[in-house]
């Protein structure tokens, strides 16, 4: 099949329409989605598709680094811009929600690691618990056999300590994964400001060069203007002066 305007801009509307960046990178999840985008572009009259979930992933990425050549060549020629056609429009906006589906991703997976990591401080908190209630028992039971008509002796001291101190270890840890995982959060919102900033500079820097040429365009043709009139003054004096 031969890629033109029309399949690629179908394509771009599939895709933002289902999003497959919102999956897991390699997850059957996401292959799914691009089976789906393959398949409701087959069932188009027209354009006429005829592609598979590996040809329509292979398409787009070789969209996605046409653009990326694009901008950075535009970046490099200083002064200069060209104007986007429909399709790199929306593989741009394509882009910008592949970037927040990331952050979105990376922050759950925080998240649910944060949520393994209690789990398995309470599992091993309520182990250490019974562990110790079975010790107690158990010194209890000796006591009582040996001795039925002696006081039973409560835990020593060194053992409460040693207890004790192996729980605050425990929370220690727990409180020092909880903090990692909030700065990383922040370092993440931080990294999404610090893009958005970025190219909200580089947008409006590209904007005031377009201005600027305009300006010195504009310039160039009052110039020309003025220089024509008088040439044209000059003939007609020439002119008058041979009268």
């Amino acid at each position: 099949m031969e890629w033109t305007d029309d399949h690629d801009h179908s394509l771009c509307q599939e895709i933002l329409a289902l999003e497959p960046f919102k999956a897991k990178k390699g997850s059957i999840a996401r292959g799914q989605i691009w089976e789906k985008i393959a398949s409701n572009l087959n069932s188009l009259k027209i354009p006429r598709f005829k592609v598979n979930k590996r040809s329509v992933r292979e398409r787009y990425t070789l969209l996605i680094e046409k653009l990326k050549k694009k901008l950075q060549e535009e970046k490099k020629a200083s002064g200069i811009e060209t104007d986007m056609n429909d399709v790199e429009k929306a593989l741009e906006e394509i882009l910008e929600k592949e970037a927040d589906a990331e952050n979105s991703l990376e922050v759950d997976k925080k998240k649910e690691d944060s949520a393994k990591a209690v789990e398995m401080r309470n599992r091993a908190m309520e182990s250490m618990r019974s562990t110790q209630k079975r010790k107690d028992g158990d010194e209890v039971e000796d006591v009582e056999n040996a001795q039925p008509k002696r006081k039973v002796t409560r835990r020593s001291g060194g053992d409460t300590v040693a207890y004790l101190r192996e729980k605050n270890d425990m929370v220690q840890k727990w409180k020092a994964e909880e903090l990692e995982l909030h700065m990383q959060r922040l370092d993440i919102e931080r990294r999404k400001q610090d893009e958005s900033q970025k190219q909200h500079q580089e947008m409006m820097q590209m904007m005031a060069q377009q201005v600027q040429q305009q300006q010195n365009q504009m310039q160039q043709f009052q110039q020309m203007f003025v220089a024509m009139q008088q040439q044209q003054s000059q003939i007609i004096l020439r002119l008058l002066e041979k009268h």
